[in-house]
């Protein structure tokens, strides 16, 4: 029973807190926001399909992930010892930015509070990162295109 009592007071804590929290999401517009910068932040990352490396830019809003490959026409993998989704983690986070390697696919979730600014800075990073390990892999022998 004294367990029951203490589970109880806590809960109602918990739902207070909840509630101010879902006002402050309201008061801020953060939906609003994940939507009109989530739209931003698509067209951004779309733009570096031009990559020999970006076979596509999947996603919706704030859920986006660059899938690489190595010839854009078949949509042909590299080899998986080639690792560049990681190698582009690696140099994406040493120049500031931090994107999720996944098989041959770096995925990104931003924030709902994320701003267009904050958005070209993933977006020239995260290029920057991708030219970087293309460079590499090709002086590896890799054929990329």
């Amino acid at each position: 029973m004294v367990h029951l009592r203490l589970y109880l007071c806590g809960a109602s804590g918990g739902g207070a807190a909840a509630l101010k929290n879902i006002a402050i999401m309201e008061d801020e517009d953060v939906l609003g926001n994940a939507v009109r910068v989530g739209t931003y932040f698509e067209s951004r990352l779309k733009g570096l399909e031009a990559l020999p490396l970006v076979g596509e830019v999947r996603g919706r809003k704030m859920m986006m992930c660059v899938e690489n490959v190595a010839d854009k026409e078949t949509r042909v993998p590299l080899p998986d010892e080639a690792g560049e989704s990681k190698r582009i983690s690696n140099a994406a986070e040493a120049m500031g930015l931090m994107v999720r390697p996944m098989g041959h696919l770096n995925v990104m979730s931003p924030p709902l509070i994320i701003t267009e600014a904050d958005v070209d800075f993933v977006t020239d990073v995260l290029g920057r990162a991708i030219r970087q390990v293309t460079d590499e892999l090709v002086r590896e022998g890799h054929r990329i295109g």
